[in-house]
């Protein structure tokens, strides 16, 4: 098992400390940094697929760049994808990437396909404290609403736009004449606004609450520097 850095474990408890603030019901957020052409990433897809059903965890798959050079270009990957892996393998100080490996709420990470590793690491992680986000729309206007903290941090709010699901047939590559289903595949993530404690109004255009067909949005609160996953919270589309 691996773990933070010594620094981030101390930025974390502060928020367990902060009881008051903190809401003890929310997904526990788990990434997938998967490719298209990885032999090894097929069982993880599937597990992803598994965890998608779940209310209790919000899955994510980050499709990354470096397996492009077997032949296939995946369809779903970003370079930046790649840079947020890598960040992850700074905070939790792992000598290299790799996939398939899921991180989950930005504090431990494991091999995707070992199924009852994540498992447990998703049990324990759904104790972690929570900032409370909440969705509030009023007169035609939309806001996230952030609980406040008696102590400061800094992080930063998240809008991640995922594709529900594709199919994908792959022509080359370690999984080529194969068709995989991948699902909750991020495409991009813009950053909303910094939170540093205090009680924070965001608000949403329209553009920020829309979903196009087979998409949605989650906010995602995270402790700069690849830290911890301070909340979650869905965004429903209000004219879906």
């Amino acid at each position: 098992m691996r773990y933070l850095t010594p620094a981030a474990i101390a930025a974390f408890l502060f928020l367990i400390c902060a009881a008051p603030a903190l809401a003890s019901a929310r997904p526990v957020v788990v990434e997938l940094f998967t490719s298209q052409g990885c032999s090894s990433c097929p069982p993880a897809d599937a597990y992803l697929r598994k965890l998608v059903k779940r209310t209790d965890v919000l899955p994510l798959a980050f499709h990354v760049d470096y397996w492009d050079r077997l032949g296939w270009k995946d369809t779903l990957d970003d370079p930046s994808f790649t840079a947020r892996q890598r960040g992850y393998a700074a905070s939790l100080g792992l000598p290299n990437v790799y996939t398939p490996q899921m991180v989950i709420d930005g504090t431990s990470e494991g091999v995707g396909n070992e199924e009852s590793d994540i498992d447990g690491k998703i049990a324990r992680a759904s104790g972690n404290p929570s900032v409370d986000i909440r969705l509030v729309e009023q007169d035609g206007s939309a806001k996230l609403v952030l609980a406040a903290s008696p102590r400061k941090t800094k992080a930063t709010l998240w809008l991640i736009r995922y594709r529900k699901a594709a199919n994908v047939t792959i022509a080359r590559g370690e999984n080529r004449g194969e068709t995989i289903l991948y699902m909750n595949a991020v495409r991009d993530m813009k950053p909303l606004g910094a939170w540093t404690g205090s009680a924070l109004d965001i608000p949403l255009s329209k553009a920020d609450l829309a979903n196009a067909e087979g998409e949605a949005k989650v906010a995602l609160l995270q402790m700069d520097g690849q830290g911890p996953i301070l909340g979650a919270a869905r965004i429903d589309d209000p004219n879906r």
